[in-house]
């Protein structure tokens, strides 16, 4: 009977460890295949990325002669960015574009990606740069701006450089923000 008890101690010890501990239940996984018995790649609230939309887009970049990233995580990340920023867009345009399951896969993922160079466009555009660091940049290139004064023309001028040079960061930032929004997991 010792025993018994000793078990029955362990056992509800452990439950309550993994319940302090934010241990997941079975039941709170994530399935590997959605209803139809595809693969899931990504999810997260309201996002499914799943093996047969990968195959898609690798086909359809191929018919585009783009070569895609080899590694299957820098690959994955590619695709997810371009399924939230198109989401993304569609939400705050209220983009009428319509998805539907009779469109093509090719046709899609044009859509798609039109949002996305969209998303991308009004981020970049919308980013904002501090006046000190124009300032600070046309003092730090005196050999470039020799006969030019700060005029609100240069201003803007200076302020697309820095943005062209942050371009890749401005898109990561918002791409880690909408994956931290959405709660995106990758699947193994």
């Amino acid at each position: 009977m010792k025993s018994f008890n000793r078990f029955n101690f362990v056992f509800i010890s452990s439950v309550i460890l993994m319940v302090l501990c934010g241990v997941p239940w079975v039941n709170d996984a994530v399935s590997s295949e959605n209803e139809t018995g595809e693969a899931i790649v990504a999810y997260g609230d309201d996002f499914v990325l799943t093996q047969k939309d990968v195959d898609a887009y690798k086909i359809f970049f191929k018919n585009q002669g783009i070569v895609l990233p080899s590694q299957k995580e820098v690959l994955i990340r590619h695709l997810i960015k371009g399924e939230l920023f198109a989401n993304e867009i569609r939400k705050k345009q209220a983009k009428t574009e319509n998805l539907d399951a009779s469109m093509d896969d090719q046709k899609k993922i044009e859509v798609k990606l039109q949002l996305t160079t969209e998303y991308i466009k009004k981020l970049l555009e919308g980013y904002k740069i501090p006046e000190a660091a124009v300032e600070s940049y046309y003092r730090s290139h005196p050999e470039k701006y020799t006969s030019k004064s700060l005029d609100e023309k240069l201003r803007i001028e200076i302020r697309q450089m820095i943005v062209e040079a942050k371009k890749q960061a401005i898109i990561d930032q918002s791409l880690d923000g909408l994956i931290s929004k959405y709660h995106i997991k990758i699947n193994d």
